[in-house]
C-alpha cells in the first residue's frame, strides 16, 4: 500500500458514511494493531474525531474521549489508537472548506468537539440532515482556524446572507456554500458570524425559512409532497422530519389544528 492515503482511505473499517457539502463524514473502527501502523500521510485534509480515548498524534501525546485533531494535507504521521480497534469519525474535506495550517491541530474548543460527537451521533443515528452536519462542521472548523473576531456590531454582508438565505431557502438545491457567495464571505467565516449575531448558523436560517413557508403551504395545498417541494425539501419524508422536530407535530395534524 502507498504510504500516501488518497480521500476515503483509512486504516479504519467504514461503518456508515454521510456525504455532504464539502465533506465526507463516515464512522470507522480502526483495523491495524497500534504497533504495526507505519508512517503515512493523506492527500487532502481531513479531521478525526478519536471517539474512544488514548489517541496518539502528531499534534500531541495521548488524549482522552473525543479527541479532536485536524491534518493538514501530507502531513507524514503515525496517528493511531493505543488500543485495538478503536472507534473514530474521519471527515475528508474539499480543498475550499480546508483551514490554512501547516502542522497538525488538536482542537480543545469544547463547542466543537460537541458539534463533532453530535454529528457522529446524527450519522450513527441514520438521520442525518446535511445541512446540520454542514453547520456542526463548519463551526468546528472554525475554531481550527482560529479566524480573527470582527467587530461586535454585524458587518453590512451579514444582512445580505440573511437575506440569500430566505430568498434561496425554496430551491432544495441551496447550500451554506450559496449563501456565503451570495455575501462574499468563506463559508466557515459565514457560519462563525451568522451564530455570534443570531445564535445559530446557516442551515439552521435555511431550515427555519423552508419550515415557515410549509407551515403556509399546507393551509392552500392538499398534497404534502407539494408543499415539501414547494418550500425547499428535498421531499414530503424530510420535510416532516423536520416539521416534527421544529414544531413538534407532523404536517399534517398542523393542518387538521386549523379546521
Amino acid at each position: 500500500m502507498s504510504n500516501t492515503l488518497q480521500p476515503g482511505q483509512y486504516l479504519g473499517l467504514r461503518k456508515r458514511e454521510c456525504v455532504g457539502e464539502g465533506f465526507v463524514a463516515a464512522l470507522r473502527r480502526a483495523t491495524v494493531p497500534p504497533d504495526l501502523v507505519e508512517e503515512h500521510g493523506h492527500a487532502e485534509a481531513h479531521i478525526v474525531l478519536a471517539i474512544d480515548e488514548s489517541y496518539l498524534s502528531a499534534a500531541g501525546p495521548a488524549h482522552g474521549a473525543m479527541t479532536l485533531v485536524y491534518n493538514p494535507p501530507g502531513i507524514v504521521h503515525r496517528d493511531r489508537f493505543a488500543i485495538a480497534a478503536g472507534r473514530f469519525m474521519s471527515i475528508d474535506l474539499d480543498r475550499a472548506l480546508a483551514p490554512q495550517a501547516r502542522d497538525p491541530v488538536v482542537v480543545r474548543d469544547l463547542a466543537a468537539r460537541s458539534a463533532l460527537a453530535r454529528m457522529a451521533g446524527l450519522i450513527g443515528e441514520g438521520d442525518a440532515d446535511p445541512l446540520e452536519l454542514a453547520d456542526l462542521l463548519l463551526e468546528a472548523l472554525g475554531a481550527v482556524a482560529k479566524t480573527r473576531e470582527g467587530s461586535s456590531r454585524a458587518p453590512a454582508w451579514l444582512g445580505r446572507a440573511a437575506e440569500a438565505a430566505g430568498d434561496l431557502s425554496g430551491n432544495a438545491a441551496t447550500r451554506i456554500g450559496d449563501i456565503a457567495r451570495a455575501a462574499g464571505v468563506h463559508p466557515v467565516h459565514l457560519a462563525r458570524m451568522f451564530r455570534r449575531h443570531f445564535g445559530f448558523g446557516p442551515g439552521e436560517a435555511l431550515r427555519r425559512h423552508r419550515l415557515a413557508r410549509a407551515a403556509a403551504l399546507i393551509g392552500r395545498i392538499p398534497s404534502l409532497a407539494e408543499v415539501a417541494l414547494l418550500a425547499g425539501f428535498a421531499d414530503q419524508s424530510h420535510m416532516t422530519r423536520a416539521f416534527r422536530r421544529h414544531y413538534g407535530t407532523t404536517p399534517a395534524r398542523f393542518r387538521s389544528a386549523f379546521l
